[in-house]
């Protein structure tokens, strides 16, 4: 990156926090607003553990997990951040989640622009063996996401398969619909979660 691109970035990270200064109070200080989502869509910890919730759903219901900090792939090891966690596992503990979110998002951004190697962002790739098969993963703002693949002859990709945060966490869905909820909640609840519907596609 230039340095045009590398102030770009910095300026929208300026504008970013600065935004969030200004809504995140409001948001959190809104009686109406918070009345909503409180006690809404409760994910129990211990269904998001038994069904395998992930990202910030599975956060929000108490799980400390996250693919950056426990298997960290790219520059993750060499970032500091915290992995908010919430117990409630309602509406509002996914909005917090998010939020926080937002914030060591930013954290990460600053410690890495400073820092950034020289060089070319794509590389060749040696070709591929017949018959390898390779796990990768990525911690994405829905949660954690795998990826494998099988390599064909001449170097050529025979199968690829993806799990999605999305997947995983459309499981718990219809956990968080039953109980106390009344039929209005089921929007905001839907919402909460924010899944993909073409990433609960297999």
């Amino acid at each position: 990156m230039d340095e045009d691109a590398l102030e770009a970035v910095k300026s929208t990270m300026a504008d970013v926090r600065l935004e969030m200064s200004r809504l995140e109070p409001l948001l959190l200080g809104s009686s109406s607003h918070l009345d909503r989502l409180e006690g809404t869509g409760i994910l129990a910890p211990g269904d998001a553990r038994a069904y395998g919730a992930v990202g910030p759903i599975g956060r929000a219901s108490g799980i400390d997990r996250d693919l950056r900090r426990d298997h960290p792939y790219a520059a993750y090891a060499e970032v500091g951040f915290e992995v908010p966690v919430y117990n409630t596992g309602d509406a509002l503990a996914r909005a917090k989640v998010r939020m926080a979110e937002t914030h060591q998002s930013l954290r990460i951004v600053e410690q890495l622009l400073d820092r950034l190697p020289g060089g070319a962002v794509r590389v060749a790739v040696d070709e591929l063996r017949t018959g390898a098969s390779s796990l990768g993963w990525a911690e994405s703002p829905r949660g954690e996401g795998l990826h494998w693949l099988l390599a064909g002859e001449g170097g050529i990709l025979s199968r690829y398969r993806v799990r999605p945060a999305s997947f995983a966490n459309a499981q718990v869905f219809p956990l968080a619909v039953p109980g106390h909820n009344i039929l209005t909640d089921f929007p905001i609840i839907e919402q909460s979660f924010g899944l993909s519907f073409a990433g609960c596609d297999r």
